[in-house]
């Protein structure tokens, strides 16, 4: 197995793929997400793209709260990566609830190690502007 290399994530509000093509279209790009009370609900996609791997490599998706430094969500997927020179895809939906308003890290782990990160904030907006 050869540790592949994390070239994209986009967190999104849905992701759509073409039956006919394959094509991947990430719909309604996040930056951060808002809510008006915490604990508070939230269901959205992500796309991971990776690269330079081979083999049958294992790798977790894995949501952090940095401040507590604690584990929200984890699965793990699989990839079968038979060129490193292909770049492998992979779509999913994230149902999760955040605890608190904070930063949260979306870390892609391959082999106990991190090869991709992606920064989600969570504001509670001021509900007397």
């Amino acid at each position: 197995m050869k540790t592949p290399v994390c070239s994209t994530i986009i967190v999104c509000d849905e992701i759509r793929q073409c039956a006919e093509t394959g094509k991947v279209s990430a719909i309604g790009i996040v930056a951060q997400f808002a809510a008006p009370s915490f604990p508070a609900a939230a269901e959205f996609g992500i796309f991971v793209a990776m690269t330079s791997g081979q083999g049958y490599v294992p790798f977790i998706v894995e949501i952090v709260d940095v401040a507590e430094e604690h584990v929200l969500t984890r699965f793990e997927r699989f990839a079968n990566l038979s060129n490193p020179m292909h770049t492998h895809q992979f779509c999913g939906k994230v149902k999760i609830v955040w605890p608190v308003a904070g930063v949260y890290l979306l870390r892609l782990v391959c082999g106990g190690v991190e090869i991709g990160c992606r920064r989600i904030n969570v504001i509670q907006p001021d509900a007397s502007a």
